[in-house]
């Protein structure tokens, strides 16, 4: 099954998203809506990984929510994504704390997983959300459209299984954990 782990938007944030996007001036045409239940920031793709090893991918997953620093995330501008052959129409986030702090935090959340799934992508984080895409992988221009912050302050942080479908990608949570109030 294939695997990720991420900040799953909840109901308020997407609604307050649909919303903006509807607004949003001389979006690119050829974009097909992602289904707003799907949306969240990814912190780490981990790629194929054996059933059997859920209970220690969570168990690593809850020991690194428990010791990350809690961060807000703040959505400053739509663009096109990514940069080199533009595809998807993504919300790019701000961080609370230094970026390269907290992804050093992924990279230890990483590291701390890696024990049990090999594929796991080590590109640099970027926290973004992807909203739209195009809807014959047509490429398109580079375009961004900056928008009134919206704070996001994440509840917990989730392992969720993604099954690619005729559709597109469907994503089901398998488990969620709190985080621990633990400010910088």
């Amino acid at each position: 099954m294939r695997l990720f782990v991420g900040f799953l938007a909840p109901p308020e944030l997407r609604r307050h998203i649909t919303a903006l996007l509807e607004r949003v001036p001389h979006k690119p045409y050829g974009l097909k809506e992602i289904t707003p239940e799907s949306w969240h920031v990814t912190l780490t793709f981990l790629g194929e990984a054996n059933e059997t090893n859920l209970p220690e991918l969570a168990i690593r997953l809850k020991r690194w929510s428990e010791q990350a620093s809690k961060i807000s995330l703040a959505l400053k501008q739509f663009e096109t994504f990514p940069i080199k052959h533009p595809r998807y129409l993504v919300g790019q986030f701000d961080v609370s704390i230094e970026k390269e702090r907290f992804a050093k935090e992924v990279d230890r959340l990483r590291e701390m997983l890696s024990v049990y799934v090999s594929d796991i992508d080590r590109k640099p984080w970027s926290p973004h959300m992807t909203l739209e895409k195009t809807t014959h992988r047509q490429r398109l221009p580079r375009w961004e459209c900056a928008i009134e912050a919206i704070e996001w302050l994440p509840e917990g942080v989730s392992l969720v299984k993604s099954v690619s479908g005729p559709q597109g990608s469907e994503y089901t949570p398998i488990q969620t954990f709190p985080w621990i109030q633990k400010t910088t």
